[in-house]
């Protein structure tokens, strides 16, 4: 935490010194060429001057070989960017882009997500322990941004009570990487496994479910592609495997809306990717054998009730109940309600009312 501070005041008197020609569009993610900002960036790109920030050798390359506008985090052409960037668009903060970016930047937060686990200033977990210098660390990089995506009017509410940030700060916009996902069928007996990380780093729920299906795979032919969150580490010997799918298969990149494009079935458990998902209309599964446990971790850390949601009301826990889950008919369950609201606008037509 101190380094970065020490890294944004001096970036920031280099700013303060520099000539602003304010031209340049500047987008980033945390987690690499993915998420809200990768489409936005797309679909931007004939129409502005936009650069895609990236932050490995790898994720540069990857943008190179599509003949896409990238530069190097560090780089030379990355500080001139960032020293004229007129607007700056991210999934998690400021450092998706630069350590610290000109007060004549506009800054926006795409977000990576509906809020389904309490965060920020309203969660028990993220502030234990709490003291003054979390409080001003918090504020700190909640100032820095000029708006926030909010997806339906429950993160509207969610966003502002976490980050404390005016309404007038929010932009109510439809998730940009929610665009290529549509109501469809999918025959391809494919399920994806997207477990969300455990605080307490724990991941035998995850080893238990691989343990099963070998059998879950003979008895109903569906293979598996396991997407770990990017701060999950799993050690496993079931590589090579017939029935195991590397997300690299289904995207390059390992963005998890390409991967969801060609899933027909979809297993996760406190993850918000349901409520993306939904879009598709096909069947989600929740499987979390550690639902007693997670919520004593996270007490009261949820915006939205479990019980609420209908897939809630049939948890798998065993792997009779998996086998049983996946081939039953799709039962109706209300994770549309937290889907993107249709009635809300896209976020070109946000940067259009804004003039950036």
């Amino acid at each position: 935490m101190l380094y970065r501070l020490i890294s944004r005041a001096f970036f920031r008197l280099v700013l303060i010194f520099s000539f602003n020609r304010l031209e340049y569009m500047l987008f980033g993610c945390a987690f690499g060429f993915r998420d809200n900002t990768k489409y936005l960036f797309l679909e931007l790109l004939t129409k502005k001057n936009c650069f895609w920030v990236a932050k490995s050798s790898a994720e540069y390359e990857l943008l190179q070989s599509q003949s896409l506008p990238v530069i190097m985090y560090g780089s030379k052409e990355w500080s001139n960017k960032v020293k004229n960037c007129k607007a700056a668009f991210f999934t998690h903060g400021i450092h998706d882009i630069a350590p610290a970016l000109s007060k004549k930047t506009t800054t926006v937060n795409l977000w990576h997500g509906v809020p389904l686990k309490k965060m920020g200033y309203d969660s028990s977990v993220d502030l234990q322990g709490i003291n003054r210098r979390k409080q001003l660390f918090l504020r700190d990089v909640y100032s820095q941004w000029d708006y926030l995506l909010a997806s339906n009017e429950h993160s509207v509410a969610a966003l502002i009570s976490a980050t404390r940030m005016p309404e007038s700060k929010i932009l109510r916009a439809q998730q940009p990487r929610n665009s290529i996902l549509k109501p469809s069928l999918a025959t391809n007996k494919l399920i994806t496994y997207m477990p969300t990380f455990r605080d307490d780093g724990s991941n035998e729920h995850i080893l238990k479910l691989l343990d099963w299906w070998p059998n879950v795979y003979a008895q109903t032919g569906y293979k598996l592609c396991l997407k770990l969150h990017p701060l999950e580490k799993v050690e496993t010997s079931i590589s090579g495997q017939s029935w195991l799918i590397d997300p690299a298969e289904l995207s390059s990149s390992s963005d998890v809306q390409e991967i969801l494009q060609q899933t027909e079935i979809l297993i996760t458990d406190y993850s918000s990717v349901m409520f993306d998902f939904a879009t598709t209309q096909r069947k989600v599964i929740i499987y979390a054998p550690d639902i007693s446990q997670y919520l004593k971790l996270r007490g009261d850390g949820f915006y939205i009730s479990l019980e609420k949601l209908d897939v809630f009301s049939r948890i798998v826990k065993s792997e009779a109940n998996l086998i049983d889950s996946i081939t039953s008919p799709i039962s109706k369950n209300n994770l549309d309600d937290f889907a993107d609201d249709p009635s809300f606008v896209t976020m070109a037509e946000h940067i259009k009312r804004l003039k950036l």
